[in-house]
């Protein structure tokens, strides 16, 4: 899981860059950091070996006679202004492919799936380059809704019931049979489920946040949006770059990279990183802090231009997370009596204390491999991208919030001990995309492709509690009064995808374009489970067994997407646009479920409406983005609660809502006095 304190983010950042002389014709840049989150944040980068030399007072002293720049970066203008806009990206952070001149402020994106100026591209996209990420203290994927208007983060106890939603629209489900709403991409390669997407920053080029849904190009989900993470490629030169900070309540973050060639053709780049965090809970009942975690990763790509015209990129990923979380805090109490067995913990809807003795917690390690083949055939490029995940997820829950260790009298029917609510979440999945590029940007441009996906989903989960018939208010549980009941289930989920895309762009007449796009996907899902009974033997049957069974469903789907842009010069454009979105059947894997007769979820559909303004001075001075939206949605996925109250039994449920509707105005901009200072805001 990312961080979960609650972030502050009305502070000021102050960079102090200082070209520090070196050997060898090297250079080392150091960084202070100075804000209400970090106490301290120095970094070095370097090149074409791996000398260095730190800076003790950025300062003063000799090394720091020549500052080069003093950036100032406000990140809370005010109570509903928020950091949006790309920052400008210095020459060094851009890959080698992408360095080519551009005015102040402007990025190239692949929002559309082929490299065009984010000032182009004829939909609400926000890009945030990897340097604005580090100035901002943005850590993880949760921490962009800093960054990023419409984007919010909803925190769940664990991964799997954590989401994001982009204009209010997500998915917040406990089920492993349904897919998340909003989509993340990382290098091309689709994560299979929302508990995927929680993860740490660490030598990123830039993120896209394509706002509203993205069914054409982005996949057969994506019906609220896309957060399209671009990690940086190996370098043509030796680079080496290191990071450290460490912040207030026991934060500690380091990463390092290194860069460049190995042979004539080949070049490699290898990052690692590890964070650990501590927790901003206080646990009356252990005396620790919760909430906090740990995690480390690895990336390595390897880089080989077979010839001019072809390139092979090989990726491989492994990252881990073992989080203290997520407790939930008492923030009232309407029972008189449930203050008395609360150890003492405030009961406040800002307290940050609790009362527990059981761990809840959520340890995940994902594995990546993925192969990129680029093609350049003269008159378009040729795109394929394979790729195979391995997620693993293990959390637990403490349910009875109560610090005692043995089990304690509240009711009859109550739990007097519900420590052990656990699962297991594993996923492999194999995917293939092939995709055919236009060159140039002519009057006609166009990406067509086709996408393949198998996934295979492991689940299962027991639980245990007790309850105490009679007893004192509060007080131990007399052994002869303890009853156990314990249940667990297993499910195995198989979902395969086939899709054909295309959209392609056309200018009708001098500044007027038209743009078409389509997607046909054909899908299939099965969902195999049982309800395996006790844990311990000798306890009664917490919940009732259900008929053991399989569920099949398949489906098949059109999407795509029409609009109109008019670009009034090279800084300045309109556009209009209509999308049709999908998202595919779900059907439930999780222990409460009647796995004998399993009911579908129906697929999500939505229809969205948007139109849009882009525009910039001159010198880039000033960049403004608006967007009006709206979208209908029918069938929308949701959870409900099917449980029995009566007997303490909780059973969620995926299901469909009739309709839901979005809709609102959003609106960005940057302001950029100088080359080295800019302040950006957006308000939804």
């Amino acid at each position: 899981m990312p961080d979960q304190k609650t972030k502050v983010f009305r502070h000021a950042i102050y960079n102090f860059y200082a070209p520090i002389g070196l050997p060898y014709g090297l250079e080392a840049h150091a960084k202070v950091v100075i804000s209400g989150r970090s106490s301290l944040l120095t970094f070095y980068r370097w090149s074409k070996s791996g000398h260095t030399k730190k800076v003790d007072n950025p300062l003063g002293g000799a090394d720091m006679t020549k500052i080069s720049s003093i950036c100032l970066f406000t990140t809370a203008l005010c109570a509903v202004a928020q950091s949006a806009y790309a920052q400008e990206v210095p020459a060094d952070v851009v890959p080698a492919k992408e360095a080519e001149p551009l005015s102040s402020g402007e990025i190239i994106v692949t929002a559309q799936k082929r490299q065009e100026r984010l000032q182009d591209v004829p939909l609400a996209v926000t890009a945030v380059t990897g340097q604005a990420l580090e100035n901002r203290q943005i850590n993880d994927t949760s921490s962009l809704v800093s960054a990023v208007p419409s984007l919010t983060f909803q925190q769940g106890n664990n991964p799997t019931n954590t989401s994001f939603r982009i204009r209010g629209v997500g998915t917040s489900l406990f089920s492993q049979g349904v897919e998340p709403s909003v989509s993340v991409v990382v290098d091309g390669v689709v994560a299979a489920r929302q508990a995927q997407n929680f993860s740490d920053f660490a030598d990123i080029e830039r993120v896209e946040v394509l706002r509203g849904p993205q069914g054409t190009l982005f996949g057969k989900n994506a019906t609220a949006g896309v957060i399209n993470v671009v990690t940086a490629r190996p370098s043509s030169d030796l680079q080496a770059r290191g990071t450290f900070t460490i912040a207030e309540q026991n934060e500690y973050r380091a990463s390092g990279t290194i860069s460049g060639p190995i042979t004539e053709g080949l070049k490699a780049r290898v990052t690692g990183y590890y964070n650990s965090v501590g927790g901003f809970q206080d646990n009356i009942a252990t005396g620790k802090k919760d909430g906090g975690f740990e995690s480390w990763g690895v990336r390595g790509k390897l880089q080989w231009d077979v010839t001019d015209a072809l390139t092979l990129l090989a990726s491989a990923e492994y990252r881990k997370n073992d989080a203290n979380c997520c407790q939930q805090v008492l923030v009232r109490a309407n029972n008189p009596l449930r203050p008395q067995v609360n150890g003492g913990a405030l009961i406040s809807p800002d307290t940050t204390q609790v009362w527990n003795n059981g761990q809840t917690y959520a340890n995940s390690d994902q594995k990546t491999y993925s192969l990129e083949g680029d093609l350049d055939l003269g008159w378009a490029k040729l795109t394929s991208i394979t790729a195979y995940q391995d997620f693993k997820l293990t959390n637990n829950f403490e349910v009875d919030r109560f610090g005692s260790t043995v089990p304690i009298f509240i009711t009859p029917q109550a739990n007097a001990l519900f420590n052990d609510n656990q699962g297991f979440t594993g996923t492999k999945q194999f995917s293939q995309e092939i995709r055919l590029d236009s060159a140039g940007s002519g009057p006609f441009t166009y990406t067509v492709g086709g996408f393949y996906s198998n996934l295979n989903l492991d689940r299962t989960f027991q639980r245990r509690r007790a309850t105490c018939v009679a007893g004192v208010f509060g007080q131990p549980c007399p052994a002869a009064n303890i009853r156990f009941g314990s249940f667990s289930a297993a499910s195995k989920l198989k979902n395969e995808h086939i899709a054909a895309f295309g959209q392609a762009q056309l200018a009708i007449v001098d500044k007027l374009k038209v743009l078409a796009g389509i997607r046909l996907q054909h899908e299939s899902i099965s969902v195999t489970g049982s309800q395996l009974g006790v844990v311990v033997p000798g306890d009664a049957l917490f919940g009732a067994i259900n008929p053991s069974g399989t569920q099949r469903a398949s489906d098949d789907a059109v999407t795509g997407k029409a609009g109109l842009q008019y670009e009034f010069s090279r800084r300045a454009q309109v556009y209009a646009s209509y999308t049709r979105g999908y998202k595919g059947q779900g059907i439930d894997t999780e222990p409460t479920a009647n796995f004998g007769n399993n009911p579908v979820i129906q697929p999500e559909r939505v229809n969205a409406y948007e139109v849009g303004f882009k525009g910039s001075t001159s010198d880039g001075s000033l960049s403004v983005a608006a967007a009006a939206f709206l979208a209908d949605y029918t069938n929308l996925q949701v959870q409900a609660n099917r449980g029995d109250p009566a007997n303490g039994v909780i059973a969620f449920q995926p299901t469909n809502a009739g309709s839901s509707r979005t809709k609102g105005v959003e609106i960005e901009a940057t302001l950029r006095p100088s080359r080295r200072f800019s302040v950006s805001a957006a308000v939804t």
